[in-house]
């Protein structure tokens, strides 16, 4: 039971941001941290992307969250592991522990460093504009 809650934990969201009519995404709210600062945390935007993209707006979705992409095939990958996982019984020959740590530090990068940009172009905006 505990090894089938992966296919909720990713089917679920993915079926949720599917069926999300194209419009909605611009009435969610925004995050507690741009609420208090004004500023955009590393996921902001995130779930907004997400919807563009399951509705073929590309651009748009790399407009909210550029890290979007990554996400999304992480948990493409993700959902991948799990599914051979559950039909083969094991893990694939390329997860390896030392493959995980690569795959988190380089997510880490991305997300930081899209932050810093998106930080960057605000910080720029709001002090020499």
């Amino acid at each position: 039971m505990l090894r089938n809650r992966w296919i909720l934990g990713v089917g679920v969201p993915f079926a949720f941001v599917a069926v999300i009519p194209f419009a909605w995404i611009e009435k969610l709210p925004l995050c507690m941290f741009h609420q208090l600062t004004g500023w955009d945390c590393p996921g902001c935007g995130l779930t907004r992307a997400m919807v563009a993209m399951f509705h073929g707006q590309w651009l748009r979705a790399l407009e909210f969250n550029a890290l979007a992409p990554v996400v999304a095939l992480y948990l493409v990958i993700y959902a991948g592991d799990g599914i051979y996982t559950q039909w083969r019984g094991s893990r694939p020959n390329w997860a390896t522990p030392q493959g995980s740590k690569i795959i988190t530090w380089l997510f880490g990068v991305l997300a930081f460093g899209q932050w810093g940009y998106k930080s960057g172009l605000h910080f720029i905006n709001l002090y020499f504009n």
